[in-house]
């Protein structure tokens, strides 16, 4: 793991290929986050060389070396999983809270027991956040592609 100093800015590197006449991106070859700026800057040269390299294999295709500051609003990661762990937790009380206080309107009472379905579905995605359990999508601090594209 690298650990930044205090002062220095993080950076982020990104390779990715996508067809050459459109700006759809086909896949990203390297992507890594959180990285010291000097660190980025002594590694340029391998960075700017593996760019190449993709080149050289796929010519027909656009290869963008990307390398960027990263912002403080986007988080990656365990952060990233930190940050929207409270924001689903508080999201799905509320939407307990909100099918609990329905008032169930039909005749025959078909409507109550998905009522209850869905919020027993609830609860259980409620303890499995708590758990620490984090079964959705959430940006990689890491992704490397290298081998299938070289």
């Amino acid at each position: 793991m690298i650990t930044p100093s205090t002062h220095e800015p993080l950076m982020v590197i990104r390779i990715d290929v996508s067809m050459e006449r459109y700006s759809l991106v086909e896949d990203v070859v390297y992507y890594r986050a959180k990285i010291p700026m000097n660190l980025a800057l002594r590694w340029r040269w391998f960075f700017e060389y593996i760019a190449a390299r993709v080149k050289v294999k796929h010519p027909r295709r656009k290869v963008r070396l990307s390398i960027k500051q990263q912002s403080e609003k986007f988080k990656v990661g365990a952060d990233y999983i930190a940050e929207k762990r409270t924001t689903l937790l508080r999201a799905k009380s509320a939407q307990i809270k909100k099918l609990q206080n329905q008032t169930a309107n039909d005749l025959f009472g078909f409507a109550e027991d998905d009522r209850l379905s869905k919020i027993k579905k609830l609860q259980e995605e409620i303890a499995a956040l708590e758990r620490g359990e984090f079964n959705y999508w959430f940006p990689v601090e890491y992704k490397n592609h290298i081998k299938q594209w070289i």
